[in-house]
């Protein structure tokens, strides 16, 4: 509870000072609160090589909102991986799953829903539900239900003879 005394003396600029402190406040204590704060749309997290500057991977999911201060609940994720020959950017992996929890200071994303993973050449596709995907060091953990599928010519590719 915030008490405010103001006598004679106050003038307009402590009134406004005052005013504006309650609001900031407000607008602190409604951050912190579950399901409170800043939603948005199109939520990027770009991850760039220390070394190279070169993009990584990026965290996108269609519409965010904010369930603590580090935390927000992303919908529509997709995650893209990419590697570089010279400085041709080809896209390795492509993450998607409904909905997830993401902590903007860790770069982790996690659920306990369901999740799919491909390659853009088709050779491997991966599901499962309940997953944690780190940022910082491109990694996937997909923890229950997981089904595999590769494609026959990563297993045996054209040429090889048994």
């Amino acid at each position: 509870m915030i008490l405010l005394h103001f006598n004679k003396r106050t003038t307009a600029s402590a009134w406004l000072t005052g005013l504006l402190t309650i609001s900031i406040l407000m607008a602190l204590n409604s951050l912190a609160q579950p399901g409170g704060g800043v939603s948005g749309r199109n939520f990027r997290i770009p991850h760039y090589d220390q070394k190279t500057s070169k993009l990584i991977s990026i965290l996108s999911g269609s519409h965010a909102q904010q369930q603590s201060r580090n935390v927000v609940q992303v919908s529509g994720l997709v995650i893209e991986t990419y590697s570089y020959e010279g400085n041709a950017r080809t896209t390795n992996l492509v993450v998607t799953a409904p909905k997830c929890l993401v902590n903007l200071q860790q770069k982790v994303a996690s659920s306990s829903g369901p999740l799919a993973a491909r390659t853009l050449d088709g050779s491997l596709a991966i599901q499962g539900v309940g997953f944690e995907w780190r940022q910082s060091d491109s990694r996937l953990i997909i923890s229950n239900d997981v089904k595999t599928a590769v494609a026959r010519k990563v297993i045996f590719p054209d040429g090889f003879k048994l």
